[in-house]
């Protein structure tokens, strides 16, 4: 495992298991079978891990039935020694990652590429059912991108992605060639030191075409782009926002759009409405307090604006599947 994982766990939906990889793994090549039943197919896949603490995965996922409901693989959680960018790919199929912190959902495949920078993250992972889906991560040390590309294209990209604050997750379409440049990064037909050489080049190359895209088109963000782009502002502030709340309205004057254009485009993005996220939001926040302090839930409900306890004690059962008083007794 890589030097800048300190633990990787995945809990297993299908059959229970826990699996857990921690720093102590001093293996530069590893090669992973997941635990798939039978029915449902099998899955495996290689970590690489490269100069410059870079590491790159690619999974290979067949499933048996191709069929419209997806597949829970279960949850993700990754922790590093630093913060990190990460890029995911998919070809054959699509993946869909609910992210907690920030809290989203977003969807990935072909030339949709899912970034991340943290320094750690936790997410549910269901893929697309189909023969054969190929999926691909590498994970860069932002220290090694700015030894790699200096720190100034290091801030340029990240500022491209709308990647600037941490932690933050988000989806841009690029061309496929650039994907497919990543795609390749880990040949099976190589071993030992020249499989690592040409993973290597390969995510140098992928980085020097991502920064070439971006250059050029940095500045040339189509409509929907630019509304993708709005959206993710919007949801990074509301995810920090302290005290009240700004109406719909002001936040669309803020992103200069319509109010239903901003809503539309959120709900595209996060898979809910600003409304349901502002919500959610804060029902999260309301149990922390219920956990920490001693504060009355009729204050407690008051204080998050809603006109009486009871109609806060729904919110908050249909949120968590039980009550906030169950959190004290």
């Amino acid at each position: 495992m890589s030097d800048h994982f300190k633990s990787v766990k995945v809990d297993w939906v299908a059959n229970a298991e826990t699996d857990h990889f921690n720093e102590d793994t001093d293996v530069d090549d590893e090669h992973i079978v997941f635990p798939y039943p039978k029915e449902v197919g099998t899955a495996h896949g290689n970590m690489l891990k490269t100069s410059h603490n870079i590491s790159i995965y690619k999974g290979h996922y067949y499933y048996t039935d191709v069929i419209s409901e997806p597949f829970d693989l279960g949850a993700v959680s990754c922790d590093f020694s630093e913060e990190v960018l990460m890029a995911e790919i998919c070809f054959g199929g699509k993946a869909e990652t609910y992210q907690r912190s920030p809290d989203c959902k977003l969807t990935h495949g072909g030339s949709r590429t899912l970034f991340r920078r943290a320094s750690n993250y936790e997410a549910q992972v269901i893929h697309e059912r189909s023969n054969h889906l190929e999926c691909t991560t590498v994970s860069l040390p932002i220290s090694s991108l700015h030894l790699i590309i200096g720190e100034k294209s290091t801030e340029h990209v990240l500022s491209a992605l709308n990647l600037t604050t941490s932690p933050s997750v988000t989806t841009h379409s690029l061309p496929l060639r650039i994907n497919k440049i990543l795609s390749a990064a880990i040949s099976p037909h190589l071993q030992g030191s020249m499989k690592k050489l040409y993973s290597q080049s390969k995510i140098v190359e992928y980085l020097c075409e991502l920064v070439e895209h971006i250059e050029i088109n940095f500045n040339a963000l189509t409509v929907d782009d630019k509304q993708v782009l709005k959206a993710q502002e919007t949801h990074a502030y509301l995810s920090q926002v302290e005290g009240k709340l700004p109406s719909l309205l002001e936040l669309a004057s803020q992103a200069e759009m319509s109010a239903q254009t901003l809503n539309t485009a959120f709900r595209k993005e996060y898979g809910m409405t600003i409304h349901r996220f502002m919500a959610k939001q804060r029902l999260h926040e309301a149990h922390d307090i219920i956990l920490e302090t001693k504060t009355p839930l009729k204050v407690l409900a008051a204080n998050f604006g809603y006109s009486h306890v009871n109609h806060f004690n729904t919110a908050f059962k249909r949120e968590f599947a039980y009550s906030p008083g169950s959190l004290r007794k």
